[in-house]
């Protein structure tokens, strides 16, 4: 027989629920990919309707509008370093953020200072960053199909390759390549080949998926280089570099926000979100809030050692990412599928 505490404690119990796990959609992580046909359609537009007018008034780099790099690119890079603020995980990653410390000041600074110019530097950070971008979007299609092929590691680096070809000929300057030829005569016969190896090595792989939205994750990667050429091709090439920008950017997020929302149900020893926990701020709102907070305080110090500083952060965290989301690390184990 209830009685009428019991009921009341009953009816609190189902209004104020505990927070629950998060579970990173498949169908959520393919929606991304809506930045693709929704280019086309503006490209589609301009062309068509309004003679090109926008894109005779687009920049090639859009690193140089503020808000995309506030935006897009610095705040989840600020948010992936937010889990280390817990003695476990930092100390369990400790040898690996040692070592990507060094690896990251090498390349962001001393090589840079030894070999000068701007050419070979622009270079390296170019090749990371595609590698970076492109092995998180292929990580987790492999995930989604739940069939790894030996061939997929191939199709990985062909796509860097056509993937860092395209940033090389928007973006670094090549002195020694003008003088023998043209960029185009170069680029265009190099990527057109390296393209038909990576289509074919992806007909083998697609066909090893054990699941449809791993098929059409897959797909949808696949044609992120391919709709990087179509758009320097028609004259949009901020596209090609802002499409897969996005892409990148916003599926990082959503597992930085889930991981660090799970572990700290688990586990809530982390420093920074003890702290935002004392204004009710759950994790999933005090992640992003924190990351682009951050982000707009940095970009008021604007300064070339700051430039400095944070190329270094970037190879950090191109390193440290190669790391924790390997099978069966700490950061894998929060992570899950709806």
């Amino acid at each position: 027989m209830k009685t009428k505490n019991s009921t009341k404690v009953h009816l609190a119990s189902t209004i104020i629920k505990k927070p629950s796990m998060i579970k990173i959609s498949p169908k959520l992580l393919l929606s991304v990919y809506a930045i693709i046909p929704i280019s086309l359609i503006l490209i589609f537009i301009d062309s068509v309707f309004l003679k090109g007018r926008v894109a005779s008034s687009l920049p090639v780099d859009p690193r140089v509008y503020t808000w995309f790099v506030l935006i897009f690119m610095l705040p989840h890079i600020v948010a992936s370093f937010f889990s280390f603020a817990e003695r476990e995980y930092f100390n369990h990653y400790k040898p690996q953020l040692l070592r990507g410390s060094q690896i990251a000041v090498a390349l962001g600074l001393f090589i840079p200072a030894l070999i000068g110019g701007t050419m070979v530097p622009i270079a390296i950070f170019a090749t990371y960053t595609m590698i970076h971008v492109f092995m998180q979007q292929s990580g987790v299609s492999k995930s989604l199909m739940k069939n790894s092929i030996r061939s997929h590691n191939y199709w990985q680096w062909t796509g860097i390759a056509i993937s860092t070809l395209i940033y090389a000929y928007l973006l670094i300057p090549l002195p020694w390549l003008s003088s023998i030829v043209s960029k185009a005569s170069f680029f265009i016969p190099s990527t057109t080949i390296i393209l038909i190896i990576y289509s074919l090595i992806a007909l083998k792989i697609v066909k090893h998926s054990r699941t449809a939205i791993g098929s059409a994750y897959f797909i949808a990667t696949h044609s992120m280089p391919i709709i990087g050429i179509l758009c320097v091709a028609t004259g949009y090439p901020i596209l090609a570099l802002v499409i897969p920008r996005v892409i990148h950017d916003i599926t990082a997020y959503s597992f930085y926000i889930s991981h660090d929302h799970n572990r700290y149900l688990r586990s809530p020893t982390n420093k920074l979100y003890k702290l935002t926990s004392t204004l009710k701020l759950p994790v999933y709102i005090a992640s992003p809030l924190l990351s682009i907070g951050l982000s707009f305080t940095i970009a008021k110090f604007n300064s070339t050692s700051l430039s400095v500083i944070l190329t270094c952060v970037f190879f950090l965290h191109y390193y440290t990412e190669s790391i924790i989301w390997k099978k069966d690390t700490l950061h894998r184990m929060q992570i899950h599928y709806s």
